[in-house]
């Protein structure tokens, strides 16, 4: 887990461009469903296998509650850099 952490970490310009392609209806933030569209990005970058549906809930749930730093119900760019800075492409569910 470390050094999957470790290698897919992203620089702050590739983690806005993420953040962009992920942000569909444009309002400068993430909801649930949008942030369900990193999942097989990061099964990639790590397992290269993708999850169940009910996995795939689970980890959205546990993604989005550890982003949403602020507690608002959504995730800004700066939450989701600081985590892709710290974490990379993977969800790490020992947070929160």
């Amino acid at each position: 887990l470390r050094e999957s952490m470790r290698s897919s970490r992203m620089a702050t310009d590739e983690a806005q461009q993420l953040f962009q392609h992920l942000d569909v209806d444009g309002n400068q933030s993430l909801d649930k469903h949008e942030l369900t569209a990193i999942l097989p990005l990061i099964a990639e970058k790590t397992t290269g296998q993708h999850s169940a549906e009910e996995i795939r809930h689970y980890l959205t749930d546990r993604l989005f509650s550890t982003l949403d730093t602020d507690g608002n119900g959504s995730i800004d760019s700066h939450e989701f850099e600081k985590y892709l800075a710290k974490n990379g492409l993977v969800v790490n569910l020992n947070m929160a």
